[in-house]
């Protein structure tokens, strides 16, 4: 596939699904395959089905005695000797097969480290598929719930962002609505993935969802279930003339539906400050978050580079003329749960110095992933890994913020945004002149090709940096 149509198509390909029945080690084998042929970097196959194998281990609780490792070097007959291993597993496990395979997909996958390389199970891989499509894809109320640990390590559960016009937004659910019980049952523990999972339902399905808000009143709201939309664009007035723009993702139409909402709001009136909030955005399509810089970024602007196993590195750049004046002010809100496509704008705007980042260092998960059917579900595979725009590395790092501002579990409890906060006071200070560009320090690739290399643009100017 060209160059071109693989970015344009980045998991944004529906792919039919057969129906689900019981998974057995054949998944692994699967899912073993699909890495040798796409996966971003050459793949250690008795590696992988080695970390497979300690899954079947501690589910089947067996030894390394009854389920050995499968010896170094082997080779085509590897994926033989683990499908053995399986069955042997199968017949100590209390689970079924399926719950096995699951495991051990999951296991050999994330012993490559790399996040975005995913498996699905069926359900959640056809979720995955239409949300990015722009298309419902779950029944539930349509919140993001976000959890913070306190101090004696329990999480605080919140609602993050109700989605608009989305049943929790129209029962009532506010943002920082601490969620005690649902159903009547208590969250104290629960994680945000704990709690999507008892939000979510059968359609028309009522659920109860009791809060306690920053005033210290505890509300119970009854919320009617619905196949979800998730909106991608949240766009309003916060104060006179500064724009406060919400990207909840980067499904297909994020950009278009930005560049519309951006020019009906400047209809209305002149825009003379801007607040873009990343914060919880777990990226999408590259394509979309080239759209969107491309509303405020000249056209061509670097947002960062893709390097794949048998091409050079390649420039991924803003799409479109920019709506908002490059003088307007802009602050950039970005948390733990900013990543991959987020993380690609965010680098893209720092660097052009086109804004202030405020909040929390964003979460380090930054590639370039296709999806691809298994017998079971379906995977995510990095194609391309993505560095910013000097070439440093995003993956497994994170980018800092300029103004550090943590949201704590105090800030919740009391119902208070102290990162839009912070934003919204440092527009009202007076403009300061715009920042020195920094050194342009070279950071090095891995190439999957050969030995560690320099970014090409450094190597050409005689700068290194190991």
């Amino acid at each position: 596939m060209a160059r071109a149509a693989l970015l344009a198509l980045l998991l944004c390909a529906g792919v039919a699904l057969a129906p689900a029945h019981a998974a057995d080690g054949n998944l692994v084998v699967a899912a073993l395959q699909a890495l040798e042929q796409h996966y971003v970097k050459p793949v250690d196959d008795v590696g992988l089905l080695n970390a497979a194998i300690g899954a079947l281990r501690k589910s089947a609780h067996l030894d390394a005695d009854a389920l050995p490792d499968i010896p170094p070097g082997t080779g085509a007959s590897a994926s033989g000797m683990f499908l053995d291993a399986f069955d042997r597993a199968v017949q100590s496990a209390t689970g079924s097969s399926t719950d096995l395979a699951y495991a051990a997909t999951r296991a050999m996958l994330a012993s490559l480290h790399d996040s975005h390389v995913n498996f699905y199970a069926p359900a959640a891989f056809v979720e995955l598929q239409r949300s990015l499509a722009g298309q419902a894809s779950y029944v539930g109320i349509g919140v993001y719930v976000k959890s913070i640990k306190m101090p004696n390590g329990k999480s605080v559960a919140f609602v993050a962002a109700p989605f608009p016009g989305g049943p929790a937004a129209r029962a009532g659910l506010q943002r920082f609505d601490r969620i005690l019980r649902v159903n009547g049952k208590d969250t104290t523990g629960m994680t945000a993935g704990d709690l999507v999972g008892v939000l979510r339902g059968s359609p028309g399905s009522p659920v109860a969802v009791t809060v306690k808000r920053g005033n210290g009143r505890t509300v119970t709201v009854s919320i009617v279930r619905h196949a979800i939309n998730i909106p991608p664009v949240a766009a309003s007035f916060i104060r006179p003339g500064v724009a406060y723009v919400r990207l909840l993702g980067f499904p297909q139409g994020t950009g278009r539906t930005l560049r519309t909402a951006l020019r009906a709001m400047a209809a209305r009136a002149a825009i003379s400050a801007m607040i873009l909030d990343l914060r919880s955005n777990g990226g999408g399509l590259i394509q979309e978050g080239r759209r969107v810089a491309g509303t405020l970024l000249p056209p061509g602007t670097v947002l960062g580079h893709t390097l794949e196993r048998a091409n050079p590195p390649a420039e991924l750049t803003s799409d479109g003329a920019p709506i908002v004046s490059a003088d307007t002010p802009l602050i950039v809100l970005i948390d733990d749960g900013t990543a991959s496509t987020a993380e690609l704008l965010t680098a893209g705007l720092r660097d052009a110095h086109r804004g202030t980042l405020l909040g929390e260092k964003t979460e380090g998960a930054l590639g370039v992933a296709l999806r691809f059917p298994l017998p079971e579900g379906g995977m995510e595979i990095t194609v391309s890994q993505v560095s910013g725009p000097r070439y440093e590395q995003i993956e497994g790092v994170g980018i800092t913020p300029d103004l550090p501002v943590d949201l704590t579990v105090a800030d919740v409890t009391r119902g208070e945004d102290t990162q839009l906060e912070a934003a919204l006071r440092s527009l009202e200070r007076p403009r300061a002149s715009s920042p020195r560009v920094p050194d342009r320090r070279c950071s090095t690739w891995r190439s999957p090709l050969g030995p560690t290399i320099p970014s090409l643009p450094c190597a050409v100017a005689g700068l290194w940096n190991p």
